[in-house]
């Protein structure tokens, strides 16, 4: 342990009056923020995600072509963070550390269905704002519903995904909706194909040909907008359009002030647009 000398002590003796000052003034700023708070002035907080977009294919960021040219006209009027950095490199622990403001290792979701430390029921970005905020939430990508599922009761609206979807094959909300996270994982390792085979071997093909029919048809439509195909995640089709009109009708209508958090799937595969 150091020692303090008498030098040492005198003079730390001598900015004590200043410690009642500095106090005063931080009680201050607290009562400002506070009072900031409950004004009706207060300035709405809106995050829109677009799923696994890349810094090195933003032409904001020096990307050679011209790909994001709006992007580019808001930042002109924008603080624009240079050195940001994900804490990781998938869905679920990167979407759980904007909503905690922690890494990984404290929040916990580690792998594709985790699912955040239930001892951040209390302590994310929907409960530190105050009541006075109208929060609400939507996303096309079933991960982060799931997450958003843990904090259900922080939300005043959480809009489901296949409210701005064209068509919807999704079970576990409707079956078990208190139990959405073990629900959807359920769902997704009996009836889905990726990198394992499914759980069921009937219930996959007939959940297959109903996709195949669904997708054709819609495909179909929409030849002429999308000539690969129409953005899709599973059973789930949708025009990201239409999300985009729909937030831009919400900062209009929603209660002010309010904490926005939209998350959109595209530009995730599949790379249809």
């Amino acid at each position: 342990m150091t020692k303090i000398s008498r030098r040492d002590f005198l003079m730390l003796l001598a900015t004590a009056p200043f410690y009642k000052v500095a106090w005063s003034q931080a009680a201050s700023s607290i009562d400002r923020l506070k009072q900031q708070t409950e004004n009706s002035d207060t300035p709405n907080i809106l995050f829109i995600v677009f799923d696994t977009l890349s810094a090195q294919h933003v032409s904001l960021f020096g990307y050679q072509r011209e790909t994001t040219p709006n992007f580019a006209r808001f930042a002109e009027r924008a603080t624009v963070f240079h050195n940001h950095r994900t804490t990781a490199n998938f869905t679920s622990p990167a979407t759980s550390s904007i909503f905690t403001g922690t890494y990984p290792w404290t929040h916990r979701a580690f792998h594709l269905h985790g699912t955040i430390d239930h001892t951040f029921a209390e302590r994310n970005m929907f409960n530190l704002l105050p009541d006075s905020y109208y929060k609400a939430a939507y996303t096309h990508n079933l991960l982060v519903t799931s997450l958003l599922h843990q904090f259900g009761g922080e939300l005043d609206m959480f809009k489901q995904t296949r409210d701005l979807c064209l068509t919807d094959g999704e079970f576990a909300d409707l079956l078990f909706n208190n139990d959405y996270s073990a629900a959807f994982w359920g769902e997704s390792t009996a009836l889905r194909t990726g990198a394992t085979p499914p759980g069921t071997i009937f219930l996959s093909m007939l959940e297959r040909m109903r996709r195949f029919a669904t997708k054709s048809a819609i495909d179909e439509q929409y030849a002429a907008l999308y000539p690969r195909g129409i953005p899709n995640l599973h059973n789930l089709f949708f025009l990201l359009e239409d999300a985009i009109d729909w937030i831009g009708e919400q900062v209009t209508t929603l209660p002010q002030p309010f904490l926005g958090y939209f998350h959109l799937l595209p530009p995730h595969e599949p790379y249809t647009t």
